[in-house]
């Protein structure tokens, strides 16, 4: 709920991939109090802090402002996801690059680094022009090199947050005309047949 919510407020993509891949840090007020912290993270936190990432500071400056707001030890973990996040994919290289081997060999190898990339796809997605090349990425999903990653549903989350996007900025049109959305749609009934 709380990653919908960060969605329609247009949070930083690092901090929903953050979030995505570590629940458990959206709110560790339990484990504060028995820790006797006094600084830890919350859902008003994290909005703070995608404030400050989406913002023109320093990059010292944010990782002082994100250490005062959710402590040090939750600020050098997400800091460390953060740069598997951002090592993982170039989505400006990812959304020039051509359809087919030229995307695929860009597309990321990581957990951290998909879900980095599927919020930052979903933020990039601002007319019909991205959103349909985003789509078209999110179909070469399958081509990732990465062992052991979860691509089908990275591909349903994906195109679920497209379309979520896509309906607020009124870009369905952009979605349902797009060959890789209906691509998609057909082949999600085979993906959930019961044996």
């Amino acid at each position: 709920a709380f990653l919908e919510y960060a969605m329609t407020m247009s949070f930083a993509p690092e901090v929903m991939a953050y979030l995505r891949v570590r629940p458990d840090k959206l709110d560790d007020s339990e484990h504060q109090a028995v820790g006797e912290h006094l600084i830890g993270t919350s859902p008003r936190g994290w909005e703070d802090v995608s404030n400050v990432m989406k913002s023109s500071l320093s990059e010292n400056a944010k990782r002082t402002f994100v250490e005062g707001r959710i402590g040090a030890a939750n600020a050098a973990e997400f800091f460390a996801v953060l740069k598997n996040v951002q090592a993982g994919a170039d989505v400006v290289r990812l959304l020039a690059a051509r359809p087919g081997t030229e995307t695929a060999a860009l597309l990321p190898a990581t957990l951290d680094a998909l879900y980095g990339l599927i919020y930052a796809l979903q933020a990039a997605c601002v007319d019909a022009r991205t959103t349909t090349r985003v789509l078209e990425i999110i179909e070469q999903f399958s081509e990732m090199r990465g062992d052991m990653l979860p691509v089908r549903e990275a591909q349903t989350l994906a195109v679920e947050l497209i379309m979520q996007r896509a309906l607020v900025a009124g870009l369905e049109a952009a979605v349902v005309a797009s060959p890789a959305y209906r691509r998609h749609i057909e082949t999600r009934p085979q993906d959930h047949r019961y044996a």
